[in-house]
């Protein structure tokens, strides 16, 4: 027990010395994540990645700060064109779950309402591979479409989660929702090949669900907030109508190899 214990101490302190913890955690199957992060006054992810597909090389994150999470510290996105990047290597392409906490701020129907702010599309990205560019065969992006009933006039939200096949978008949409400005969200995005279905879902409730039509990519990038490229093809970072993330406070992101609400058997 003694020598067991020494042991653990002193590899701890071998690698608090060392610098090697490591900041991926190794891919597992089964209800636990294949990567986490928790935004404890950092981010696990490295200092730049180059996307192959748009052909640009980008610092990992752009306008964040460190606030009260869910669970301690969690990450504000301070701005339109924040975001954090990371790599989609620890996607499972046919089955899997991303899950995290957000809590947006208090103001953001007045932001994201505003044809001016917003140059008149009435969209945020919350989870982000493309944005409007090229998009490329399993890409996806979780978004918040901001619009107006046209029978009543009242002003309505959706929430999006939508996959890219190459040639055709399948969207599973939550219709008429209000996220609370004083707590947070669990919000999930779900991948099934083996059901056929991709899946929202808001508190561990389904919300929506849609026909599953591609296997995600997992050689490209994705990013809490917008995809920021085009400046190469475009000659503009989020071309054509600017920067729209989603901005809040988001917390305990995780990746998992599979959908953790399938149904069993």
């Amino acid at each position: 027990m003694k020598k067991t214990l020494i042991f653990s101490l002193i590899s701890l302190m071998f690698l608090l010395i060392s610098g090697c913890i490591p900041k991926t955690n190794p891919p597992t199957q089964g209800n636990t994540p294949v990567f986490v992060d928790h935004f404890e006054n950092e981010t696990n992810n490295e200092n730049q990645y180059t996307s192959t597909f748009y052909g640009e090389t980008i610092d990992s994150i752009r306008n964040i700060s460190f606030v009260n999470g869910k669970v301690e510290k969690g990450v504000h996105l301070d701005a339109l064109n924040s975001y954090i990047c990371y790599s989609t290597q620890y996607l499972n392409p046919t089955e899997g779950t991303i899950k995290f906490y957000f809590k947006p701020n208090s103001d953001y129907q007045l932001t994201y309402y505003d044809s001016t702010t917003m140059n008149n599309r009435f969209e945020a990205f919350l989870l982000d591979t493309v944005g409007w560019l090229e998009a490329f065969s399993g890409g996806f992006s979780n978004v918040m479409l901001f619009g107006v009933d046209q029978n009543t006039q009242e002003k309505i939200i959706n929430m999006i989660f939508g996959t890219w096949s190459g040639y055709s978008w399948s969207y599973a949409i939550a219709e008429s929702i209000t996220l609370p400005t004083d707590q947070f969200t669990e919000i999930a995005v779900i991948w099934n090949k083996t059901e056929g279905k991709i899946k929202l879902y808001l508190n561990g409730i389904k919300v929506a669900e849609n026909d599953y039509n591609t296997d995600l990519n997992n050689g490209e990038l994705f990013f809490i907030g917008q995809n920021p490229f085009g400046q190469k093809y475009y000659g503009m970072a989020y071309w054509p109508y600017g920067p729209h993330a989603m901005m809040g406070t988001y917390d305990e992101l995780e990746i998992y190899d599979v959908d953790i609400y399938k149904l069993p058997g």
